[in-house]
């Protein structure tokens, strides 16, 4: 280990005084198949695409995409590819057969990797777009701009070294930029000792649909309860299916159908609780999300954990009064009482009596789907988007 920290001590001095690019870009981006970070992705790429910068995109060859593959080759993108795949150092919670000593000793690994690609192909910046909170942050040590974009936003305090680090390396050549305010807090809460610092910049995200809806869609005399989001834990499924319980049990009608779209380690547990109840659907992943948008009544999101849900923002489009919960930055988007309603996901009674007003009422869903629909056009363009990124990224 002690060789690894002398060489990159001497790197590190290297690199300070090694000359650089000031066009050259590097952009490093986690994705997945499907999901917010994906779509972000595809979004960056687009919007650097109109950047004074020469764009290298690193490629996880684990993460292989044909999607992501011909959009960047279509830009006119460079790449460069490793095959191992980064990782959270999380000196807090050492993982079973690991030391700290193995974590650090990877850690350093990884920052002469960094050190090695900057210095040879003589970037000026490196470009993060990261999910998960805390990955990456000793990048911020290397003499180089950083811009580090975080989609969720932290739970827990950071470990002094990197509290030590953030506060120390933030500057105007070194941001952190996330997707709401609340996952701004957090950060100036959890990793910067609750202190602002104005180098911490939140930018909402936008939404644009992806697939035009070919014919309107018949409803056929039902209410739909639409819900998109990975089927894991911190989007509340459980809680989504007590609620959809609870509201058809006090509906005898047969007219009403809940619907969650996504896939997700929850999935085969929600099917299974929910195999007697042949009108609440778990129906995986969906491409055209817009056929759902298109007929469902209402939205439904009661997320533990959102920085600030895309889908929301879908449904805002499509006009669809929105039922969200008050956690993170989805309170950001749907006002309550004005384009839906905030509820507290503790609370199963008051989401059930909020889903059930709406059901009830077609005039007060009508005026809460336009009023979000206008907060969207207002906030969460593309056009918004973009705008506020050239103010921040920059």
């Amino acid at each position: 280990m002690l060789r690894n920290i002398t060489h990159l001590l001497f790197r590190l001095i290297k690199l300070h005084f090694t000359r650089k690019n000031p066009k050259k870009v590097l952009l490093v981006a986690e994705y997945s198949k499907i999901g917010g970070t994906r779509t972000y992705f595809l979004s960056l790429l687009q919007f650097l695409k109109t950047s004074p910068y020469e764009v290298t995109v690193l490629m996880n060859n684990q993460a292989a995409d044909a999607e992501i593959d011909n959009l960047i080759k279509s830009n006119g993108f460079k790449t460069l590819s490793c095959d191992f795949d980064f990782w959270c150092i999380d000196l807090d919670n050492i993982h079973p057969g690991l030391t700290k000593k193995d974590l650090i000793s990877y850690q350093l690994k990884e920052m002469l990797f960094w050190c090695d690609i900057i210095k040879k192909h003589s970037f000026s910046r490196i470009v993060f777009s990261c999910s998960y909170p805390g990955q990456y942050l000793y990048i911020f040590l290397l003499p180089i701009a950083v811009r580090y974009i975080l989609h969720t936003q932290p739970i827990k305090k950071a470990d002094r070294y990197k509290r030590w680090l953030l506060s120390s390396q933030l500057s105007t050549s070194k941001k952190i930029i996330t997707v709401s305010q609340s996952s701004k807090i957090a950060i100036e809460k959890f990793w910067l000792s609750g202190q602002s610092n104005k180098h911490v910049n939140f930018l909402h995200n936008f939404y644009e649909p992806k697939y035009k809806v070919k014919e309107l869609i018949s409803t056929n005399g039902f209410k739909r309860i639409l819900t998109i989001g990975a089927v894991e834990e911190y989007k509340n499924p459980f809680f989504f299916i007590e609620c959809a319980k609870q509201i058809l049990a006090g509906n005898k009608t047969n007219t009403i159908i809940f619907t969650w779209a996504g896939d997700g380690s929850l999935l085969p547990e929600c099917r299974n609780r929910t195999k007697d109840f042949p009108q609440i659907q778990f129906v995986g992943n969906i491409e055209n999300v817009e056929e759902l948008y298109a007929a469902a009544t209402i939205y439904f999101q009661p997320s533990l954990q959102d920085s600030h849900g895309i889908a929301v923002l879908g449904a805002m489009y499509h006009k669809l009064p929105c039922v969200v919960s008050d956690n993170g930055g989805l309170k950001e988007s749907v006002k309550h009482g004005v384009a839906g309603c905030v509820v507290n996901v503790v609370d199963t009674l008051n989401a059930v009596a909020k889903i059930n007003d709406l059901l009830n009422d077609e005039s007060v869903r009508k005026l809460m789907g336009d009023n979000g629909y206008n907060d969207y056009k207002k906030k969460f363009t593309r056009v918004a988007w973009e705008q506020n990124m050239n103010e921040t990224f920059y």
